[in-house]
């Protein structure tokens, strides 16, 4: 009976959590797997990969490749980072599930031709700034003991954009269609020169004209621009000169 009890408590000495435990992402040498088990083997290699930047609240795939080490099986535990980081959250791929707000194997999971891949989903945080995903690793001998495994830790930087200064939210500025743009002198600046065109000269008032112009053939002479009686006593004087010669 006691021999079979050990056999089952022994591959869950392998990993203090079977199931996964969260506060050792790797963020310090105090937070990771080494805290549970002896680093008394070849250090495994681990690292990240996806994308580097996402719009706030835009979800993004990564991974997590563990490699060498003692490499049976391998367990994780991968935590986000920096000032707003509570608001990011973690989707579990397979092998994997959310602990605490953290990402952990749901299992101890085997290698397969040297190493060992995690698959997750990260939804941004809703604030714009520098994150980090940080992780500590685990690659396990296997044998039933903490001693003898090798650990690792990665980081991978991951921004969250937050747009330009005037981003497409804020509308543009307007400019008033019937305001004329200021004209630069030339010479003083290094603004367009706008020409602009004279205004045109008033046209000269109209002539008034003489009522009487050509009227009952009276001539004009010298008095063109008296109309009226003075051009009527004219007539008349010239008739009484007529009458008295043929008199």
């Amino acid at each position: 009976m006691r021999t079979a009890a050990l056999a089952v408590l022994v591959p869950a000495l392998a990993f203090a959590k079977p199931g996964g435990i969260t506060g050792f992402v790797g963020n310090n040498p105090a937070s990771d797997c080494s805290s549970c088990h002896a680093k008394g083997a070849a250090t495994p290699t681990v690292s990240f990969s996806g994308p580097s930047s996402l719009a706030p609240g835009a979800s993004g795939s990564f991974t997590l490749t563990v490699k060498g080490g003692p490499g049976s099986e391998a367990g994780i535990d991968v935590g986000l980072l920096g000032t707003g980081a509570s608001s990011g959250t973690f989707t579990a791929g397979p092998g994997t599930k959310v602990l605490g707000g953290e990402l952990v194997q749901s299992a101890p999971k085997a290698f397969a031709d040297g190493g060992v891949t995690f698959a997750f989903t990260l939804k941004a945080p809703s604030t714009a700034g520098a994150y980090t995903l940080s992780a500590s690793a685990l690659s396990s001998d296997g044998d039933g003991s903490l001693a003898g495994d090798g650990t690792g830790t990665a980081s991978f930087a991951l921004t969250v954009t937050g747009g330009s200064a005037v981003d497409a939210g804020t509308p543009a500025p307007v400019v008033d269609a019937g305001t004329p743009a200021a004209s630069t002198p030339s010479g003083t600046g290094s603004g367009t020169t706008v020409a602009v065109a004279p205004k045109p000269a008033p046209p000269p008032p109209p002539t008034a004209k003489n009522p009487y112009d050509g009227v009952g053939g009276v001539e004009e002479v010298g008095c063109s621009a008296s109309p009226g009686i003075p051009a009527l006593a004219l007539a008349l004087a010239a008739l009484l000169r007529r009458g008295v010669r043929r008199a």
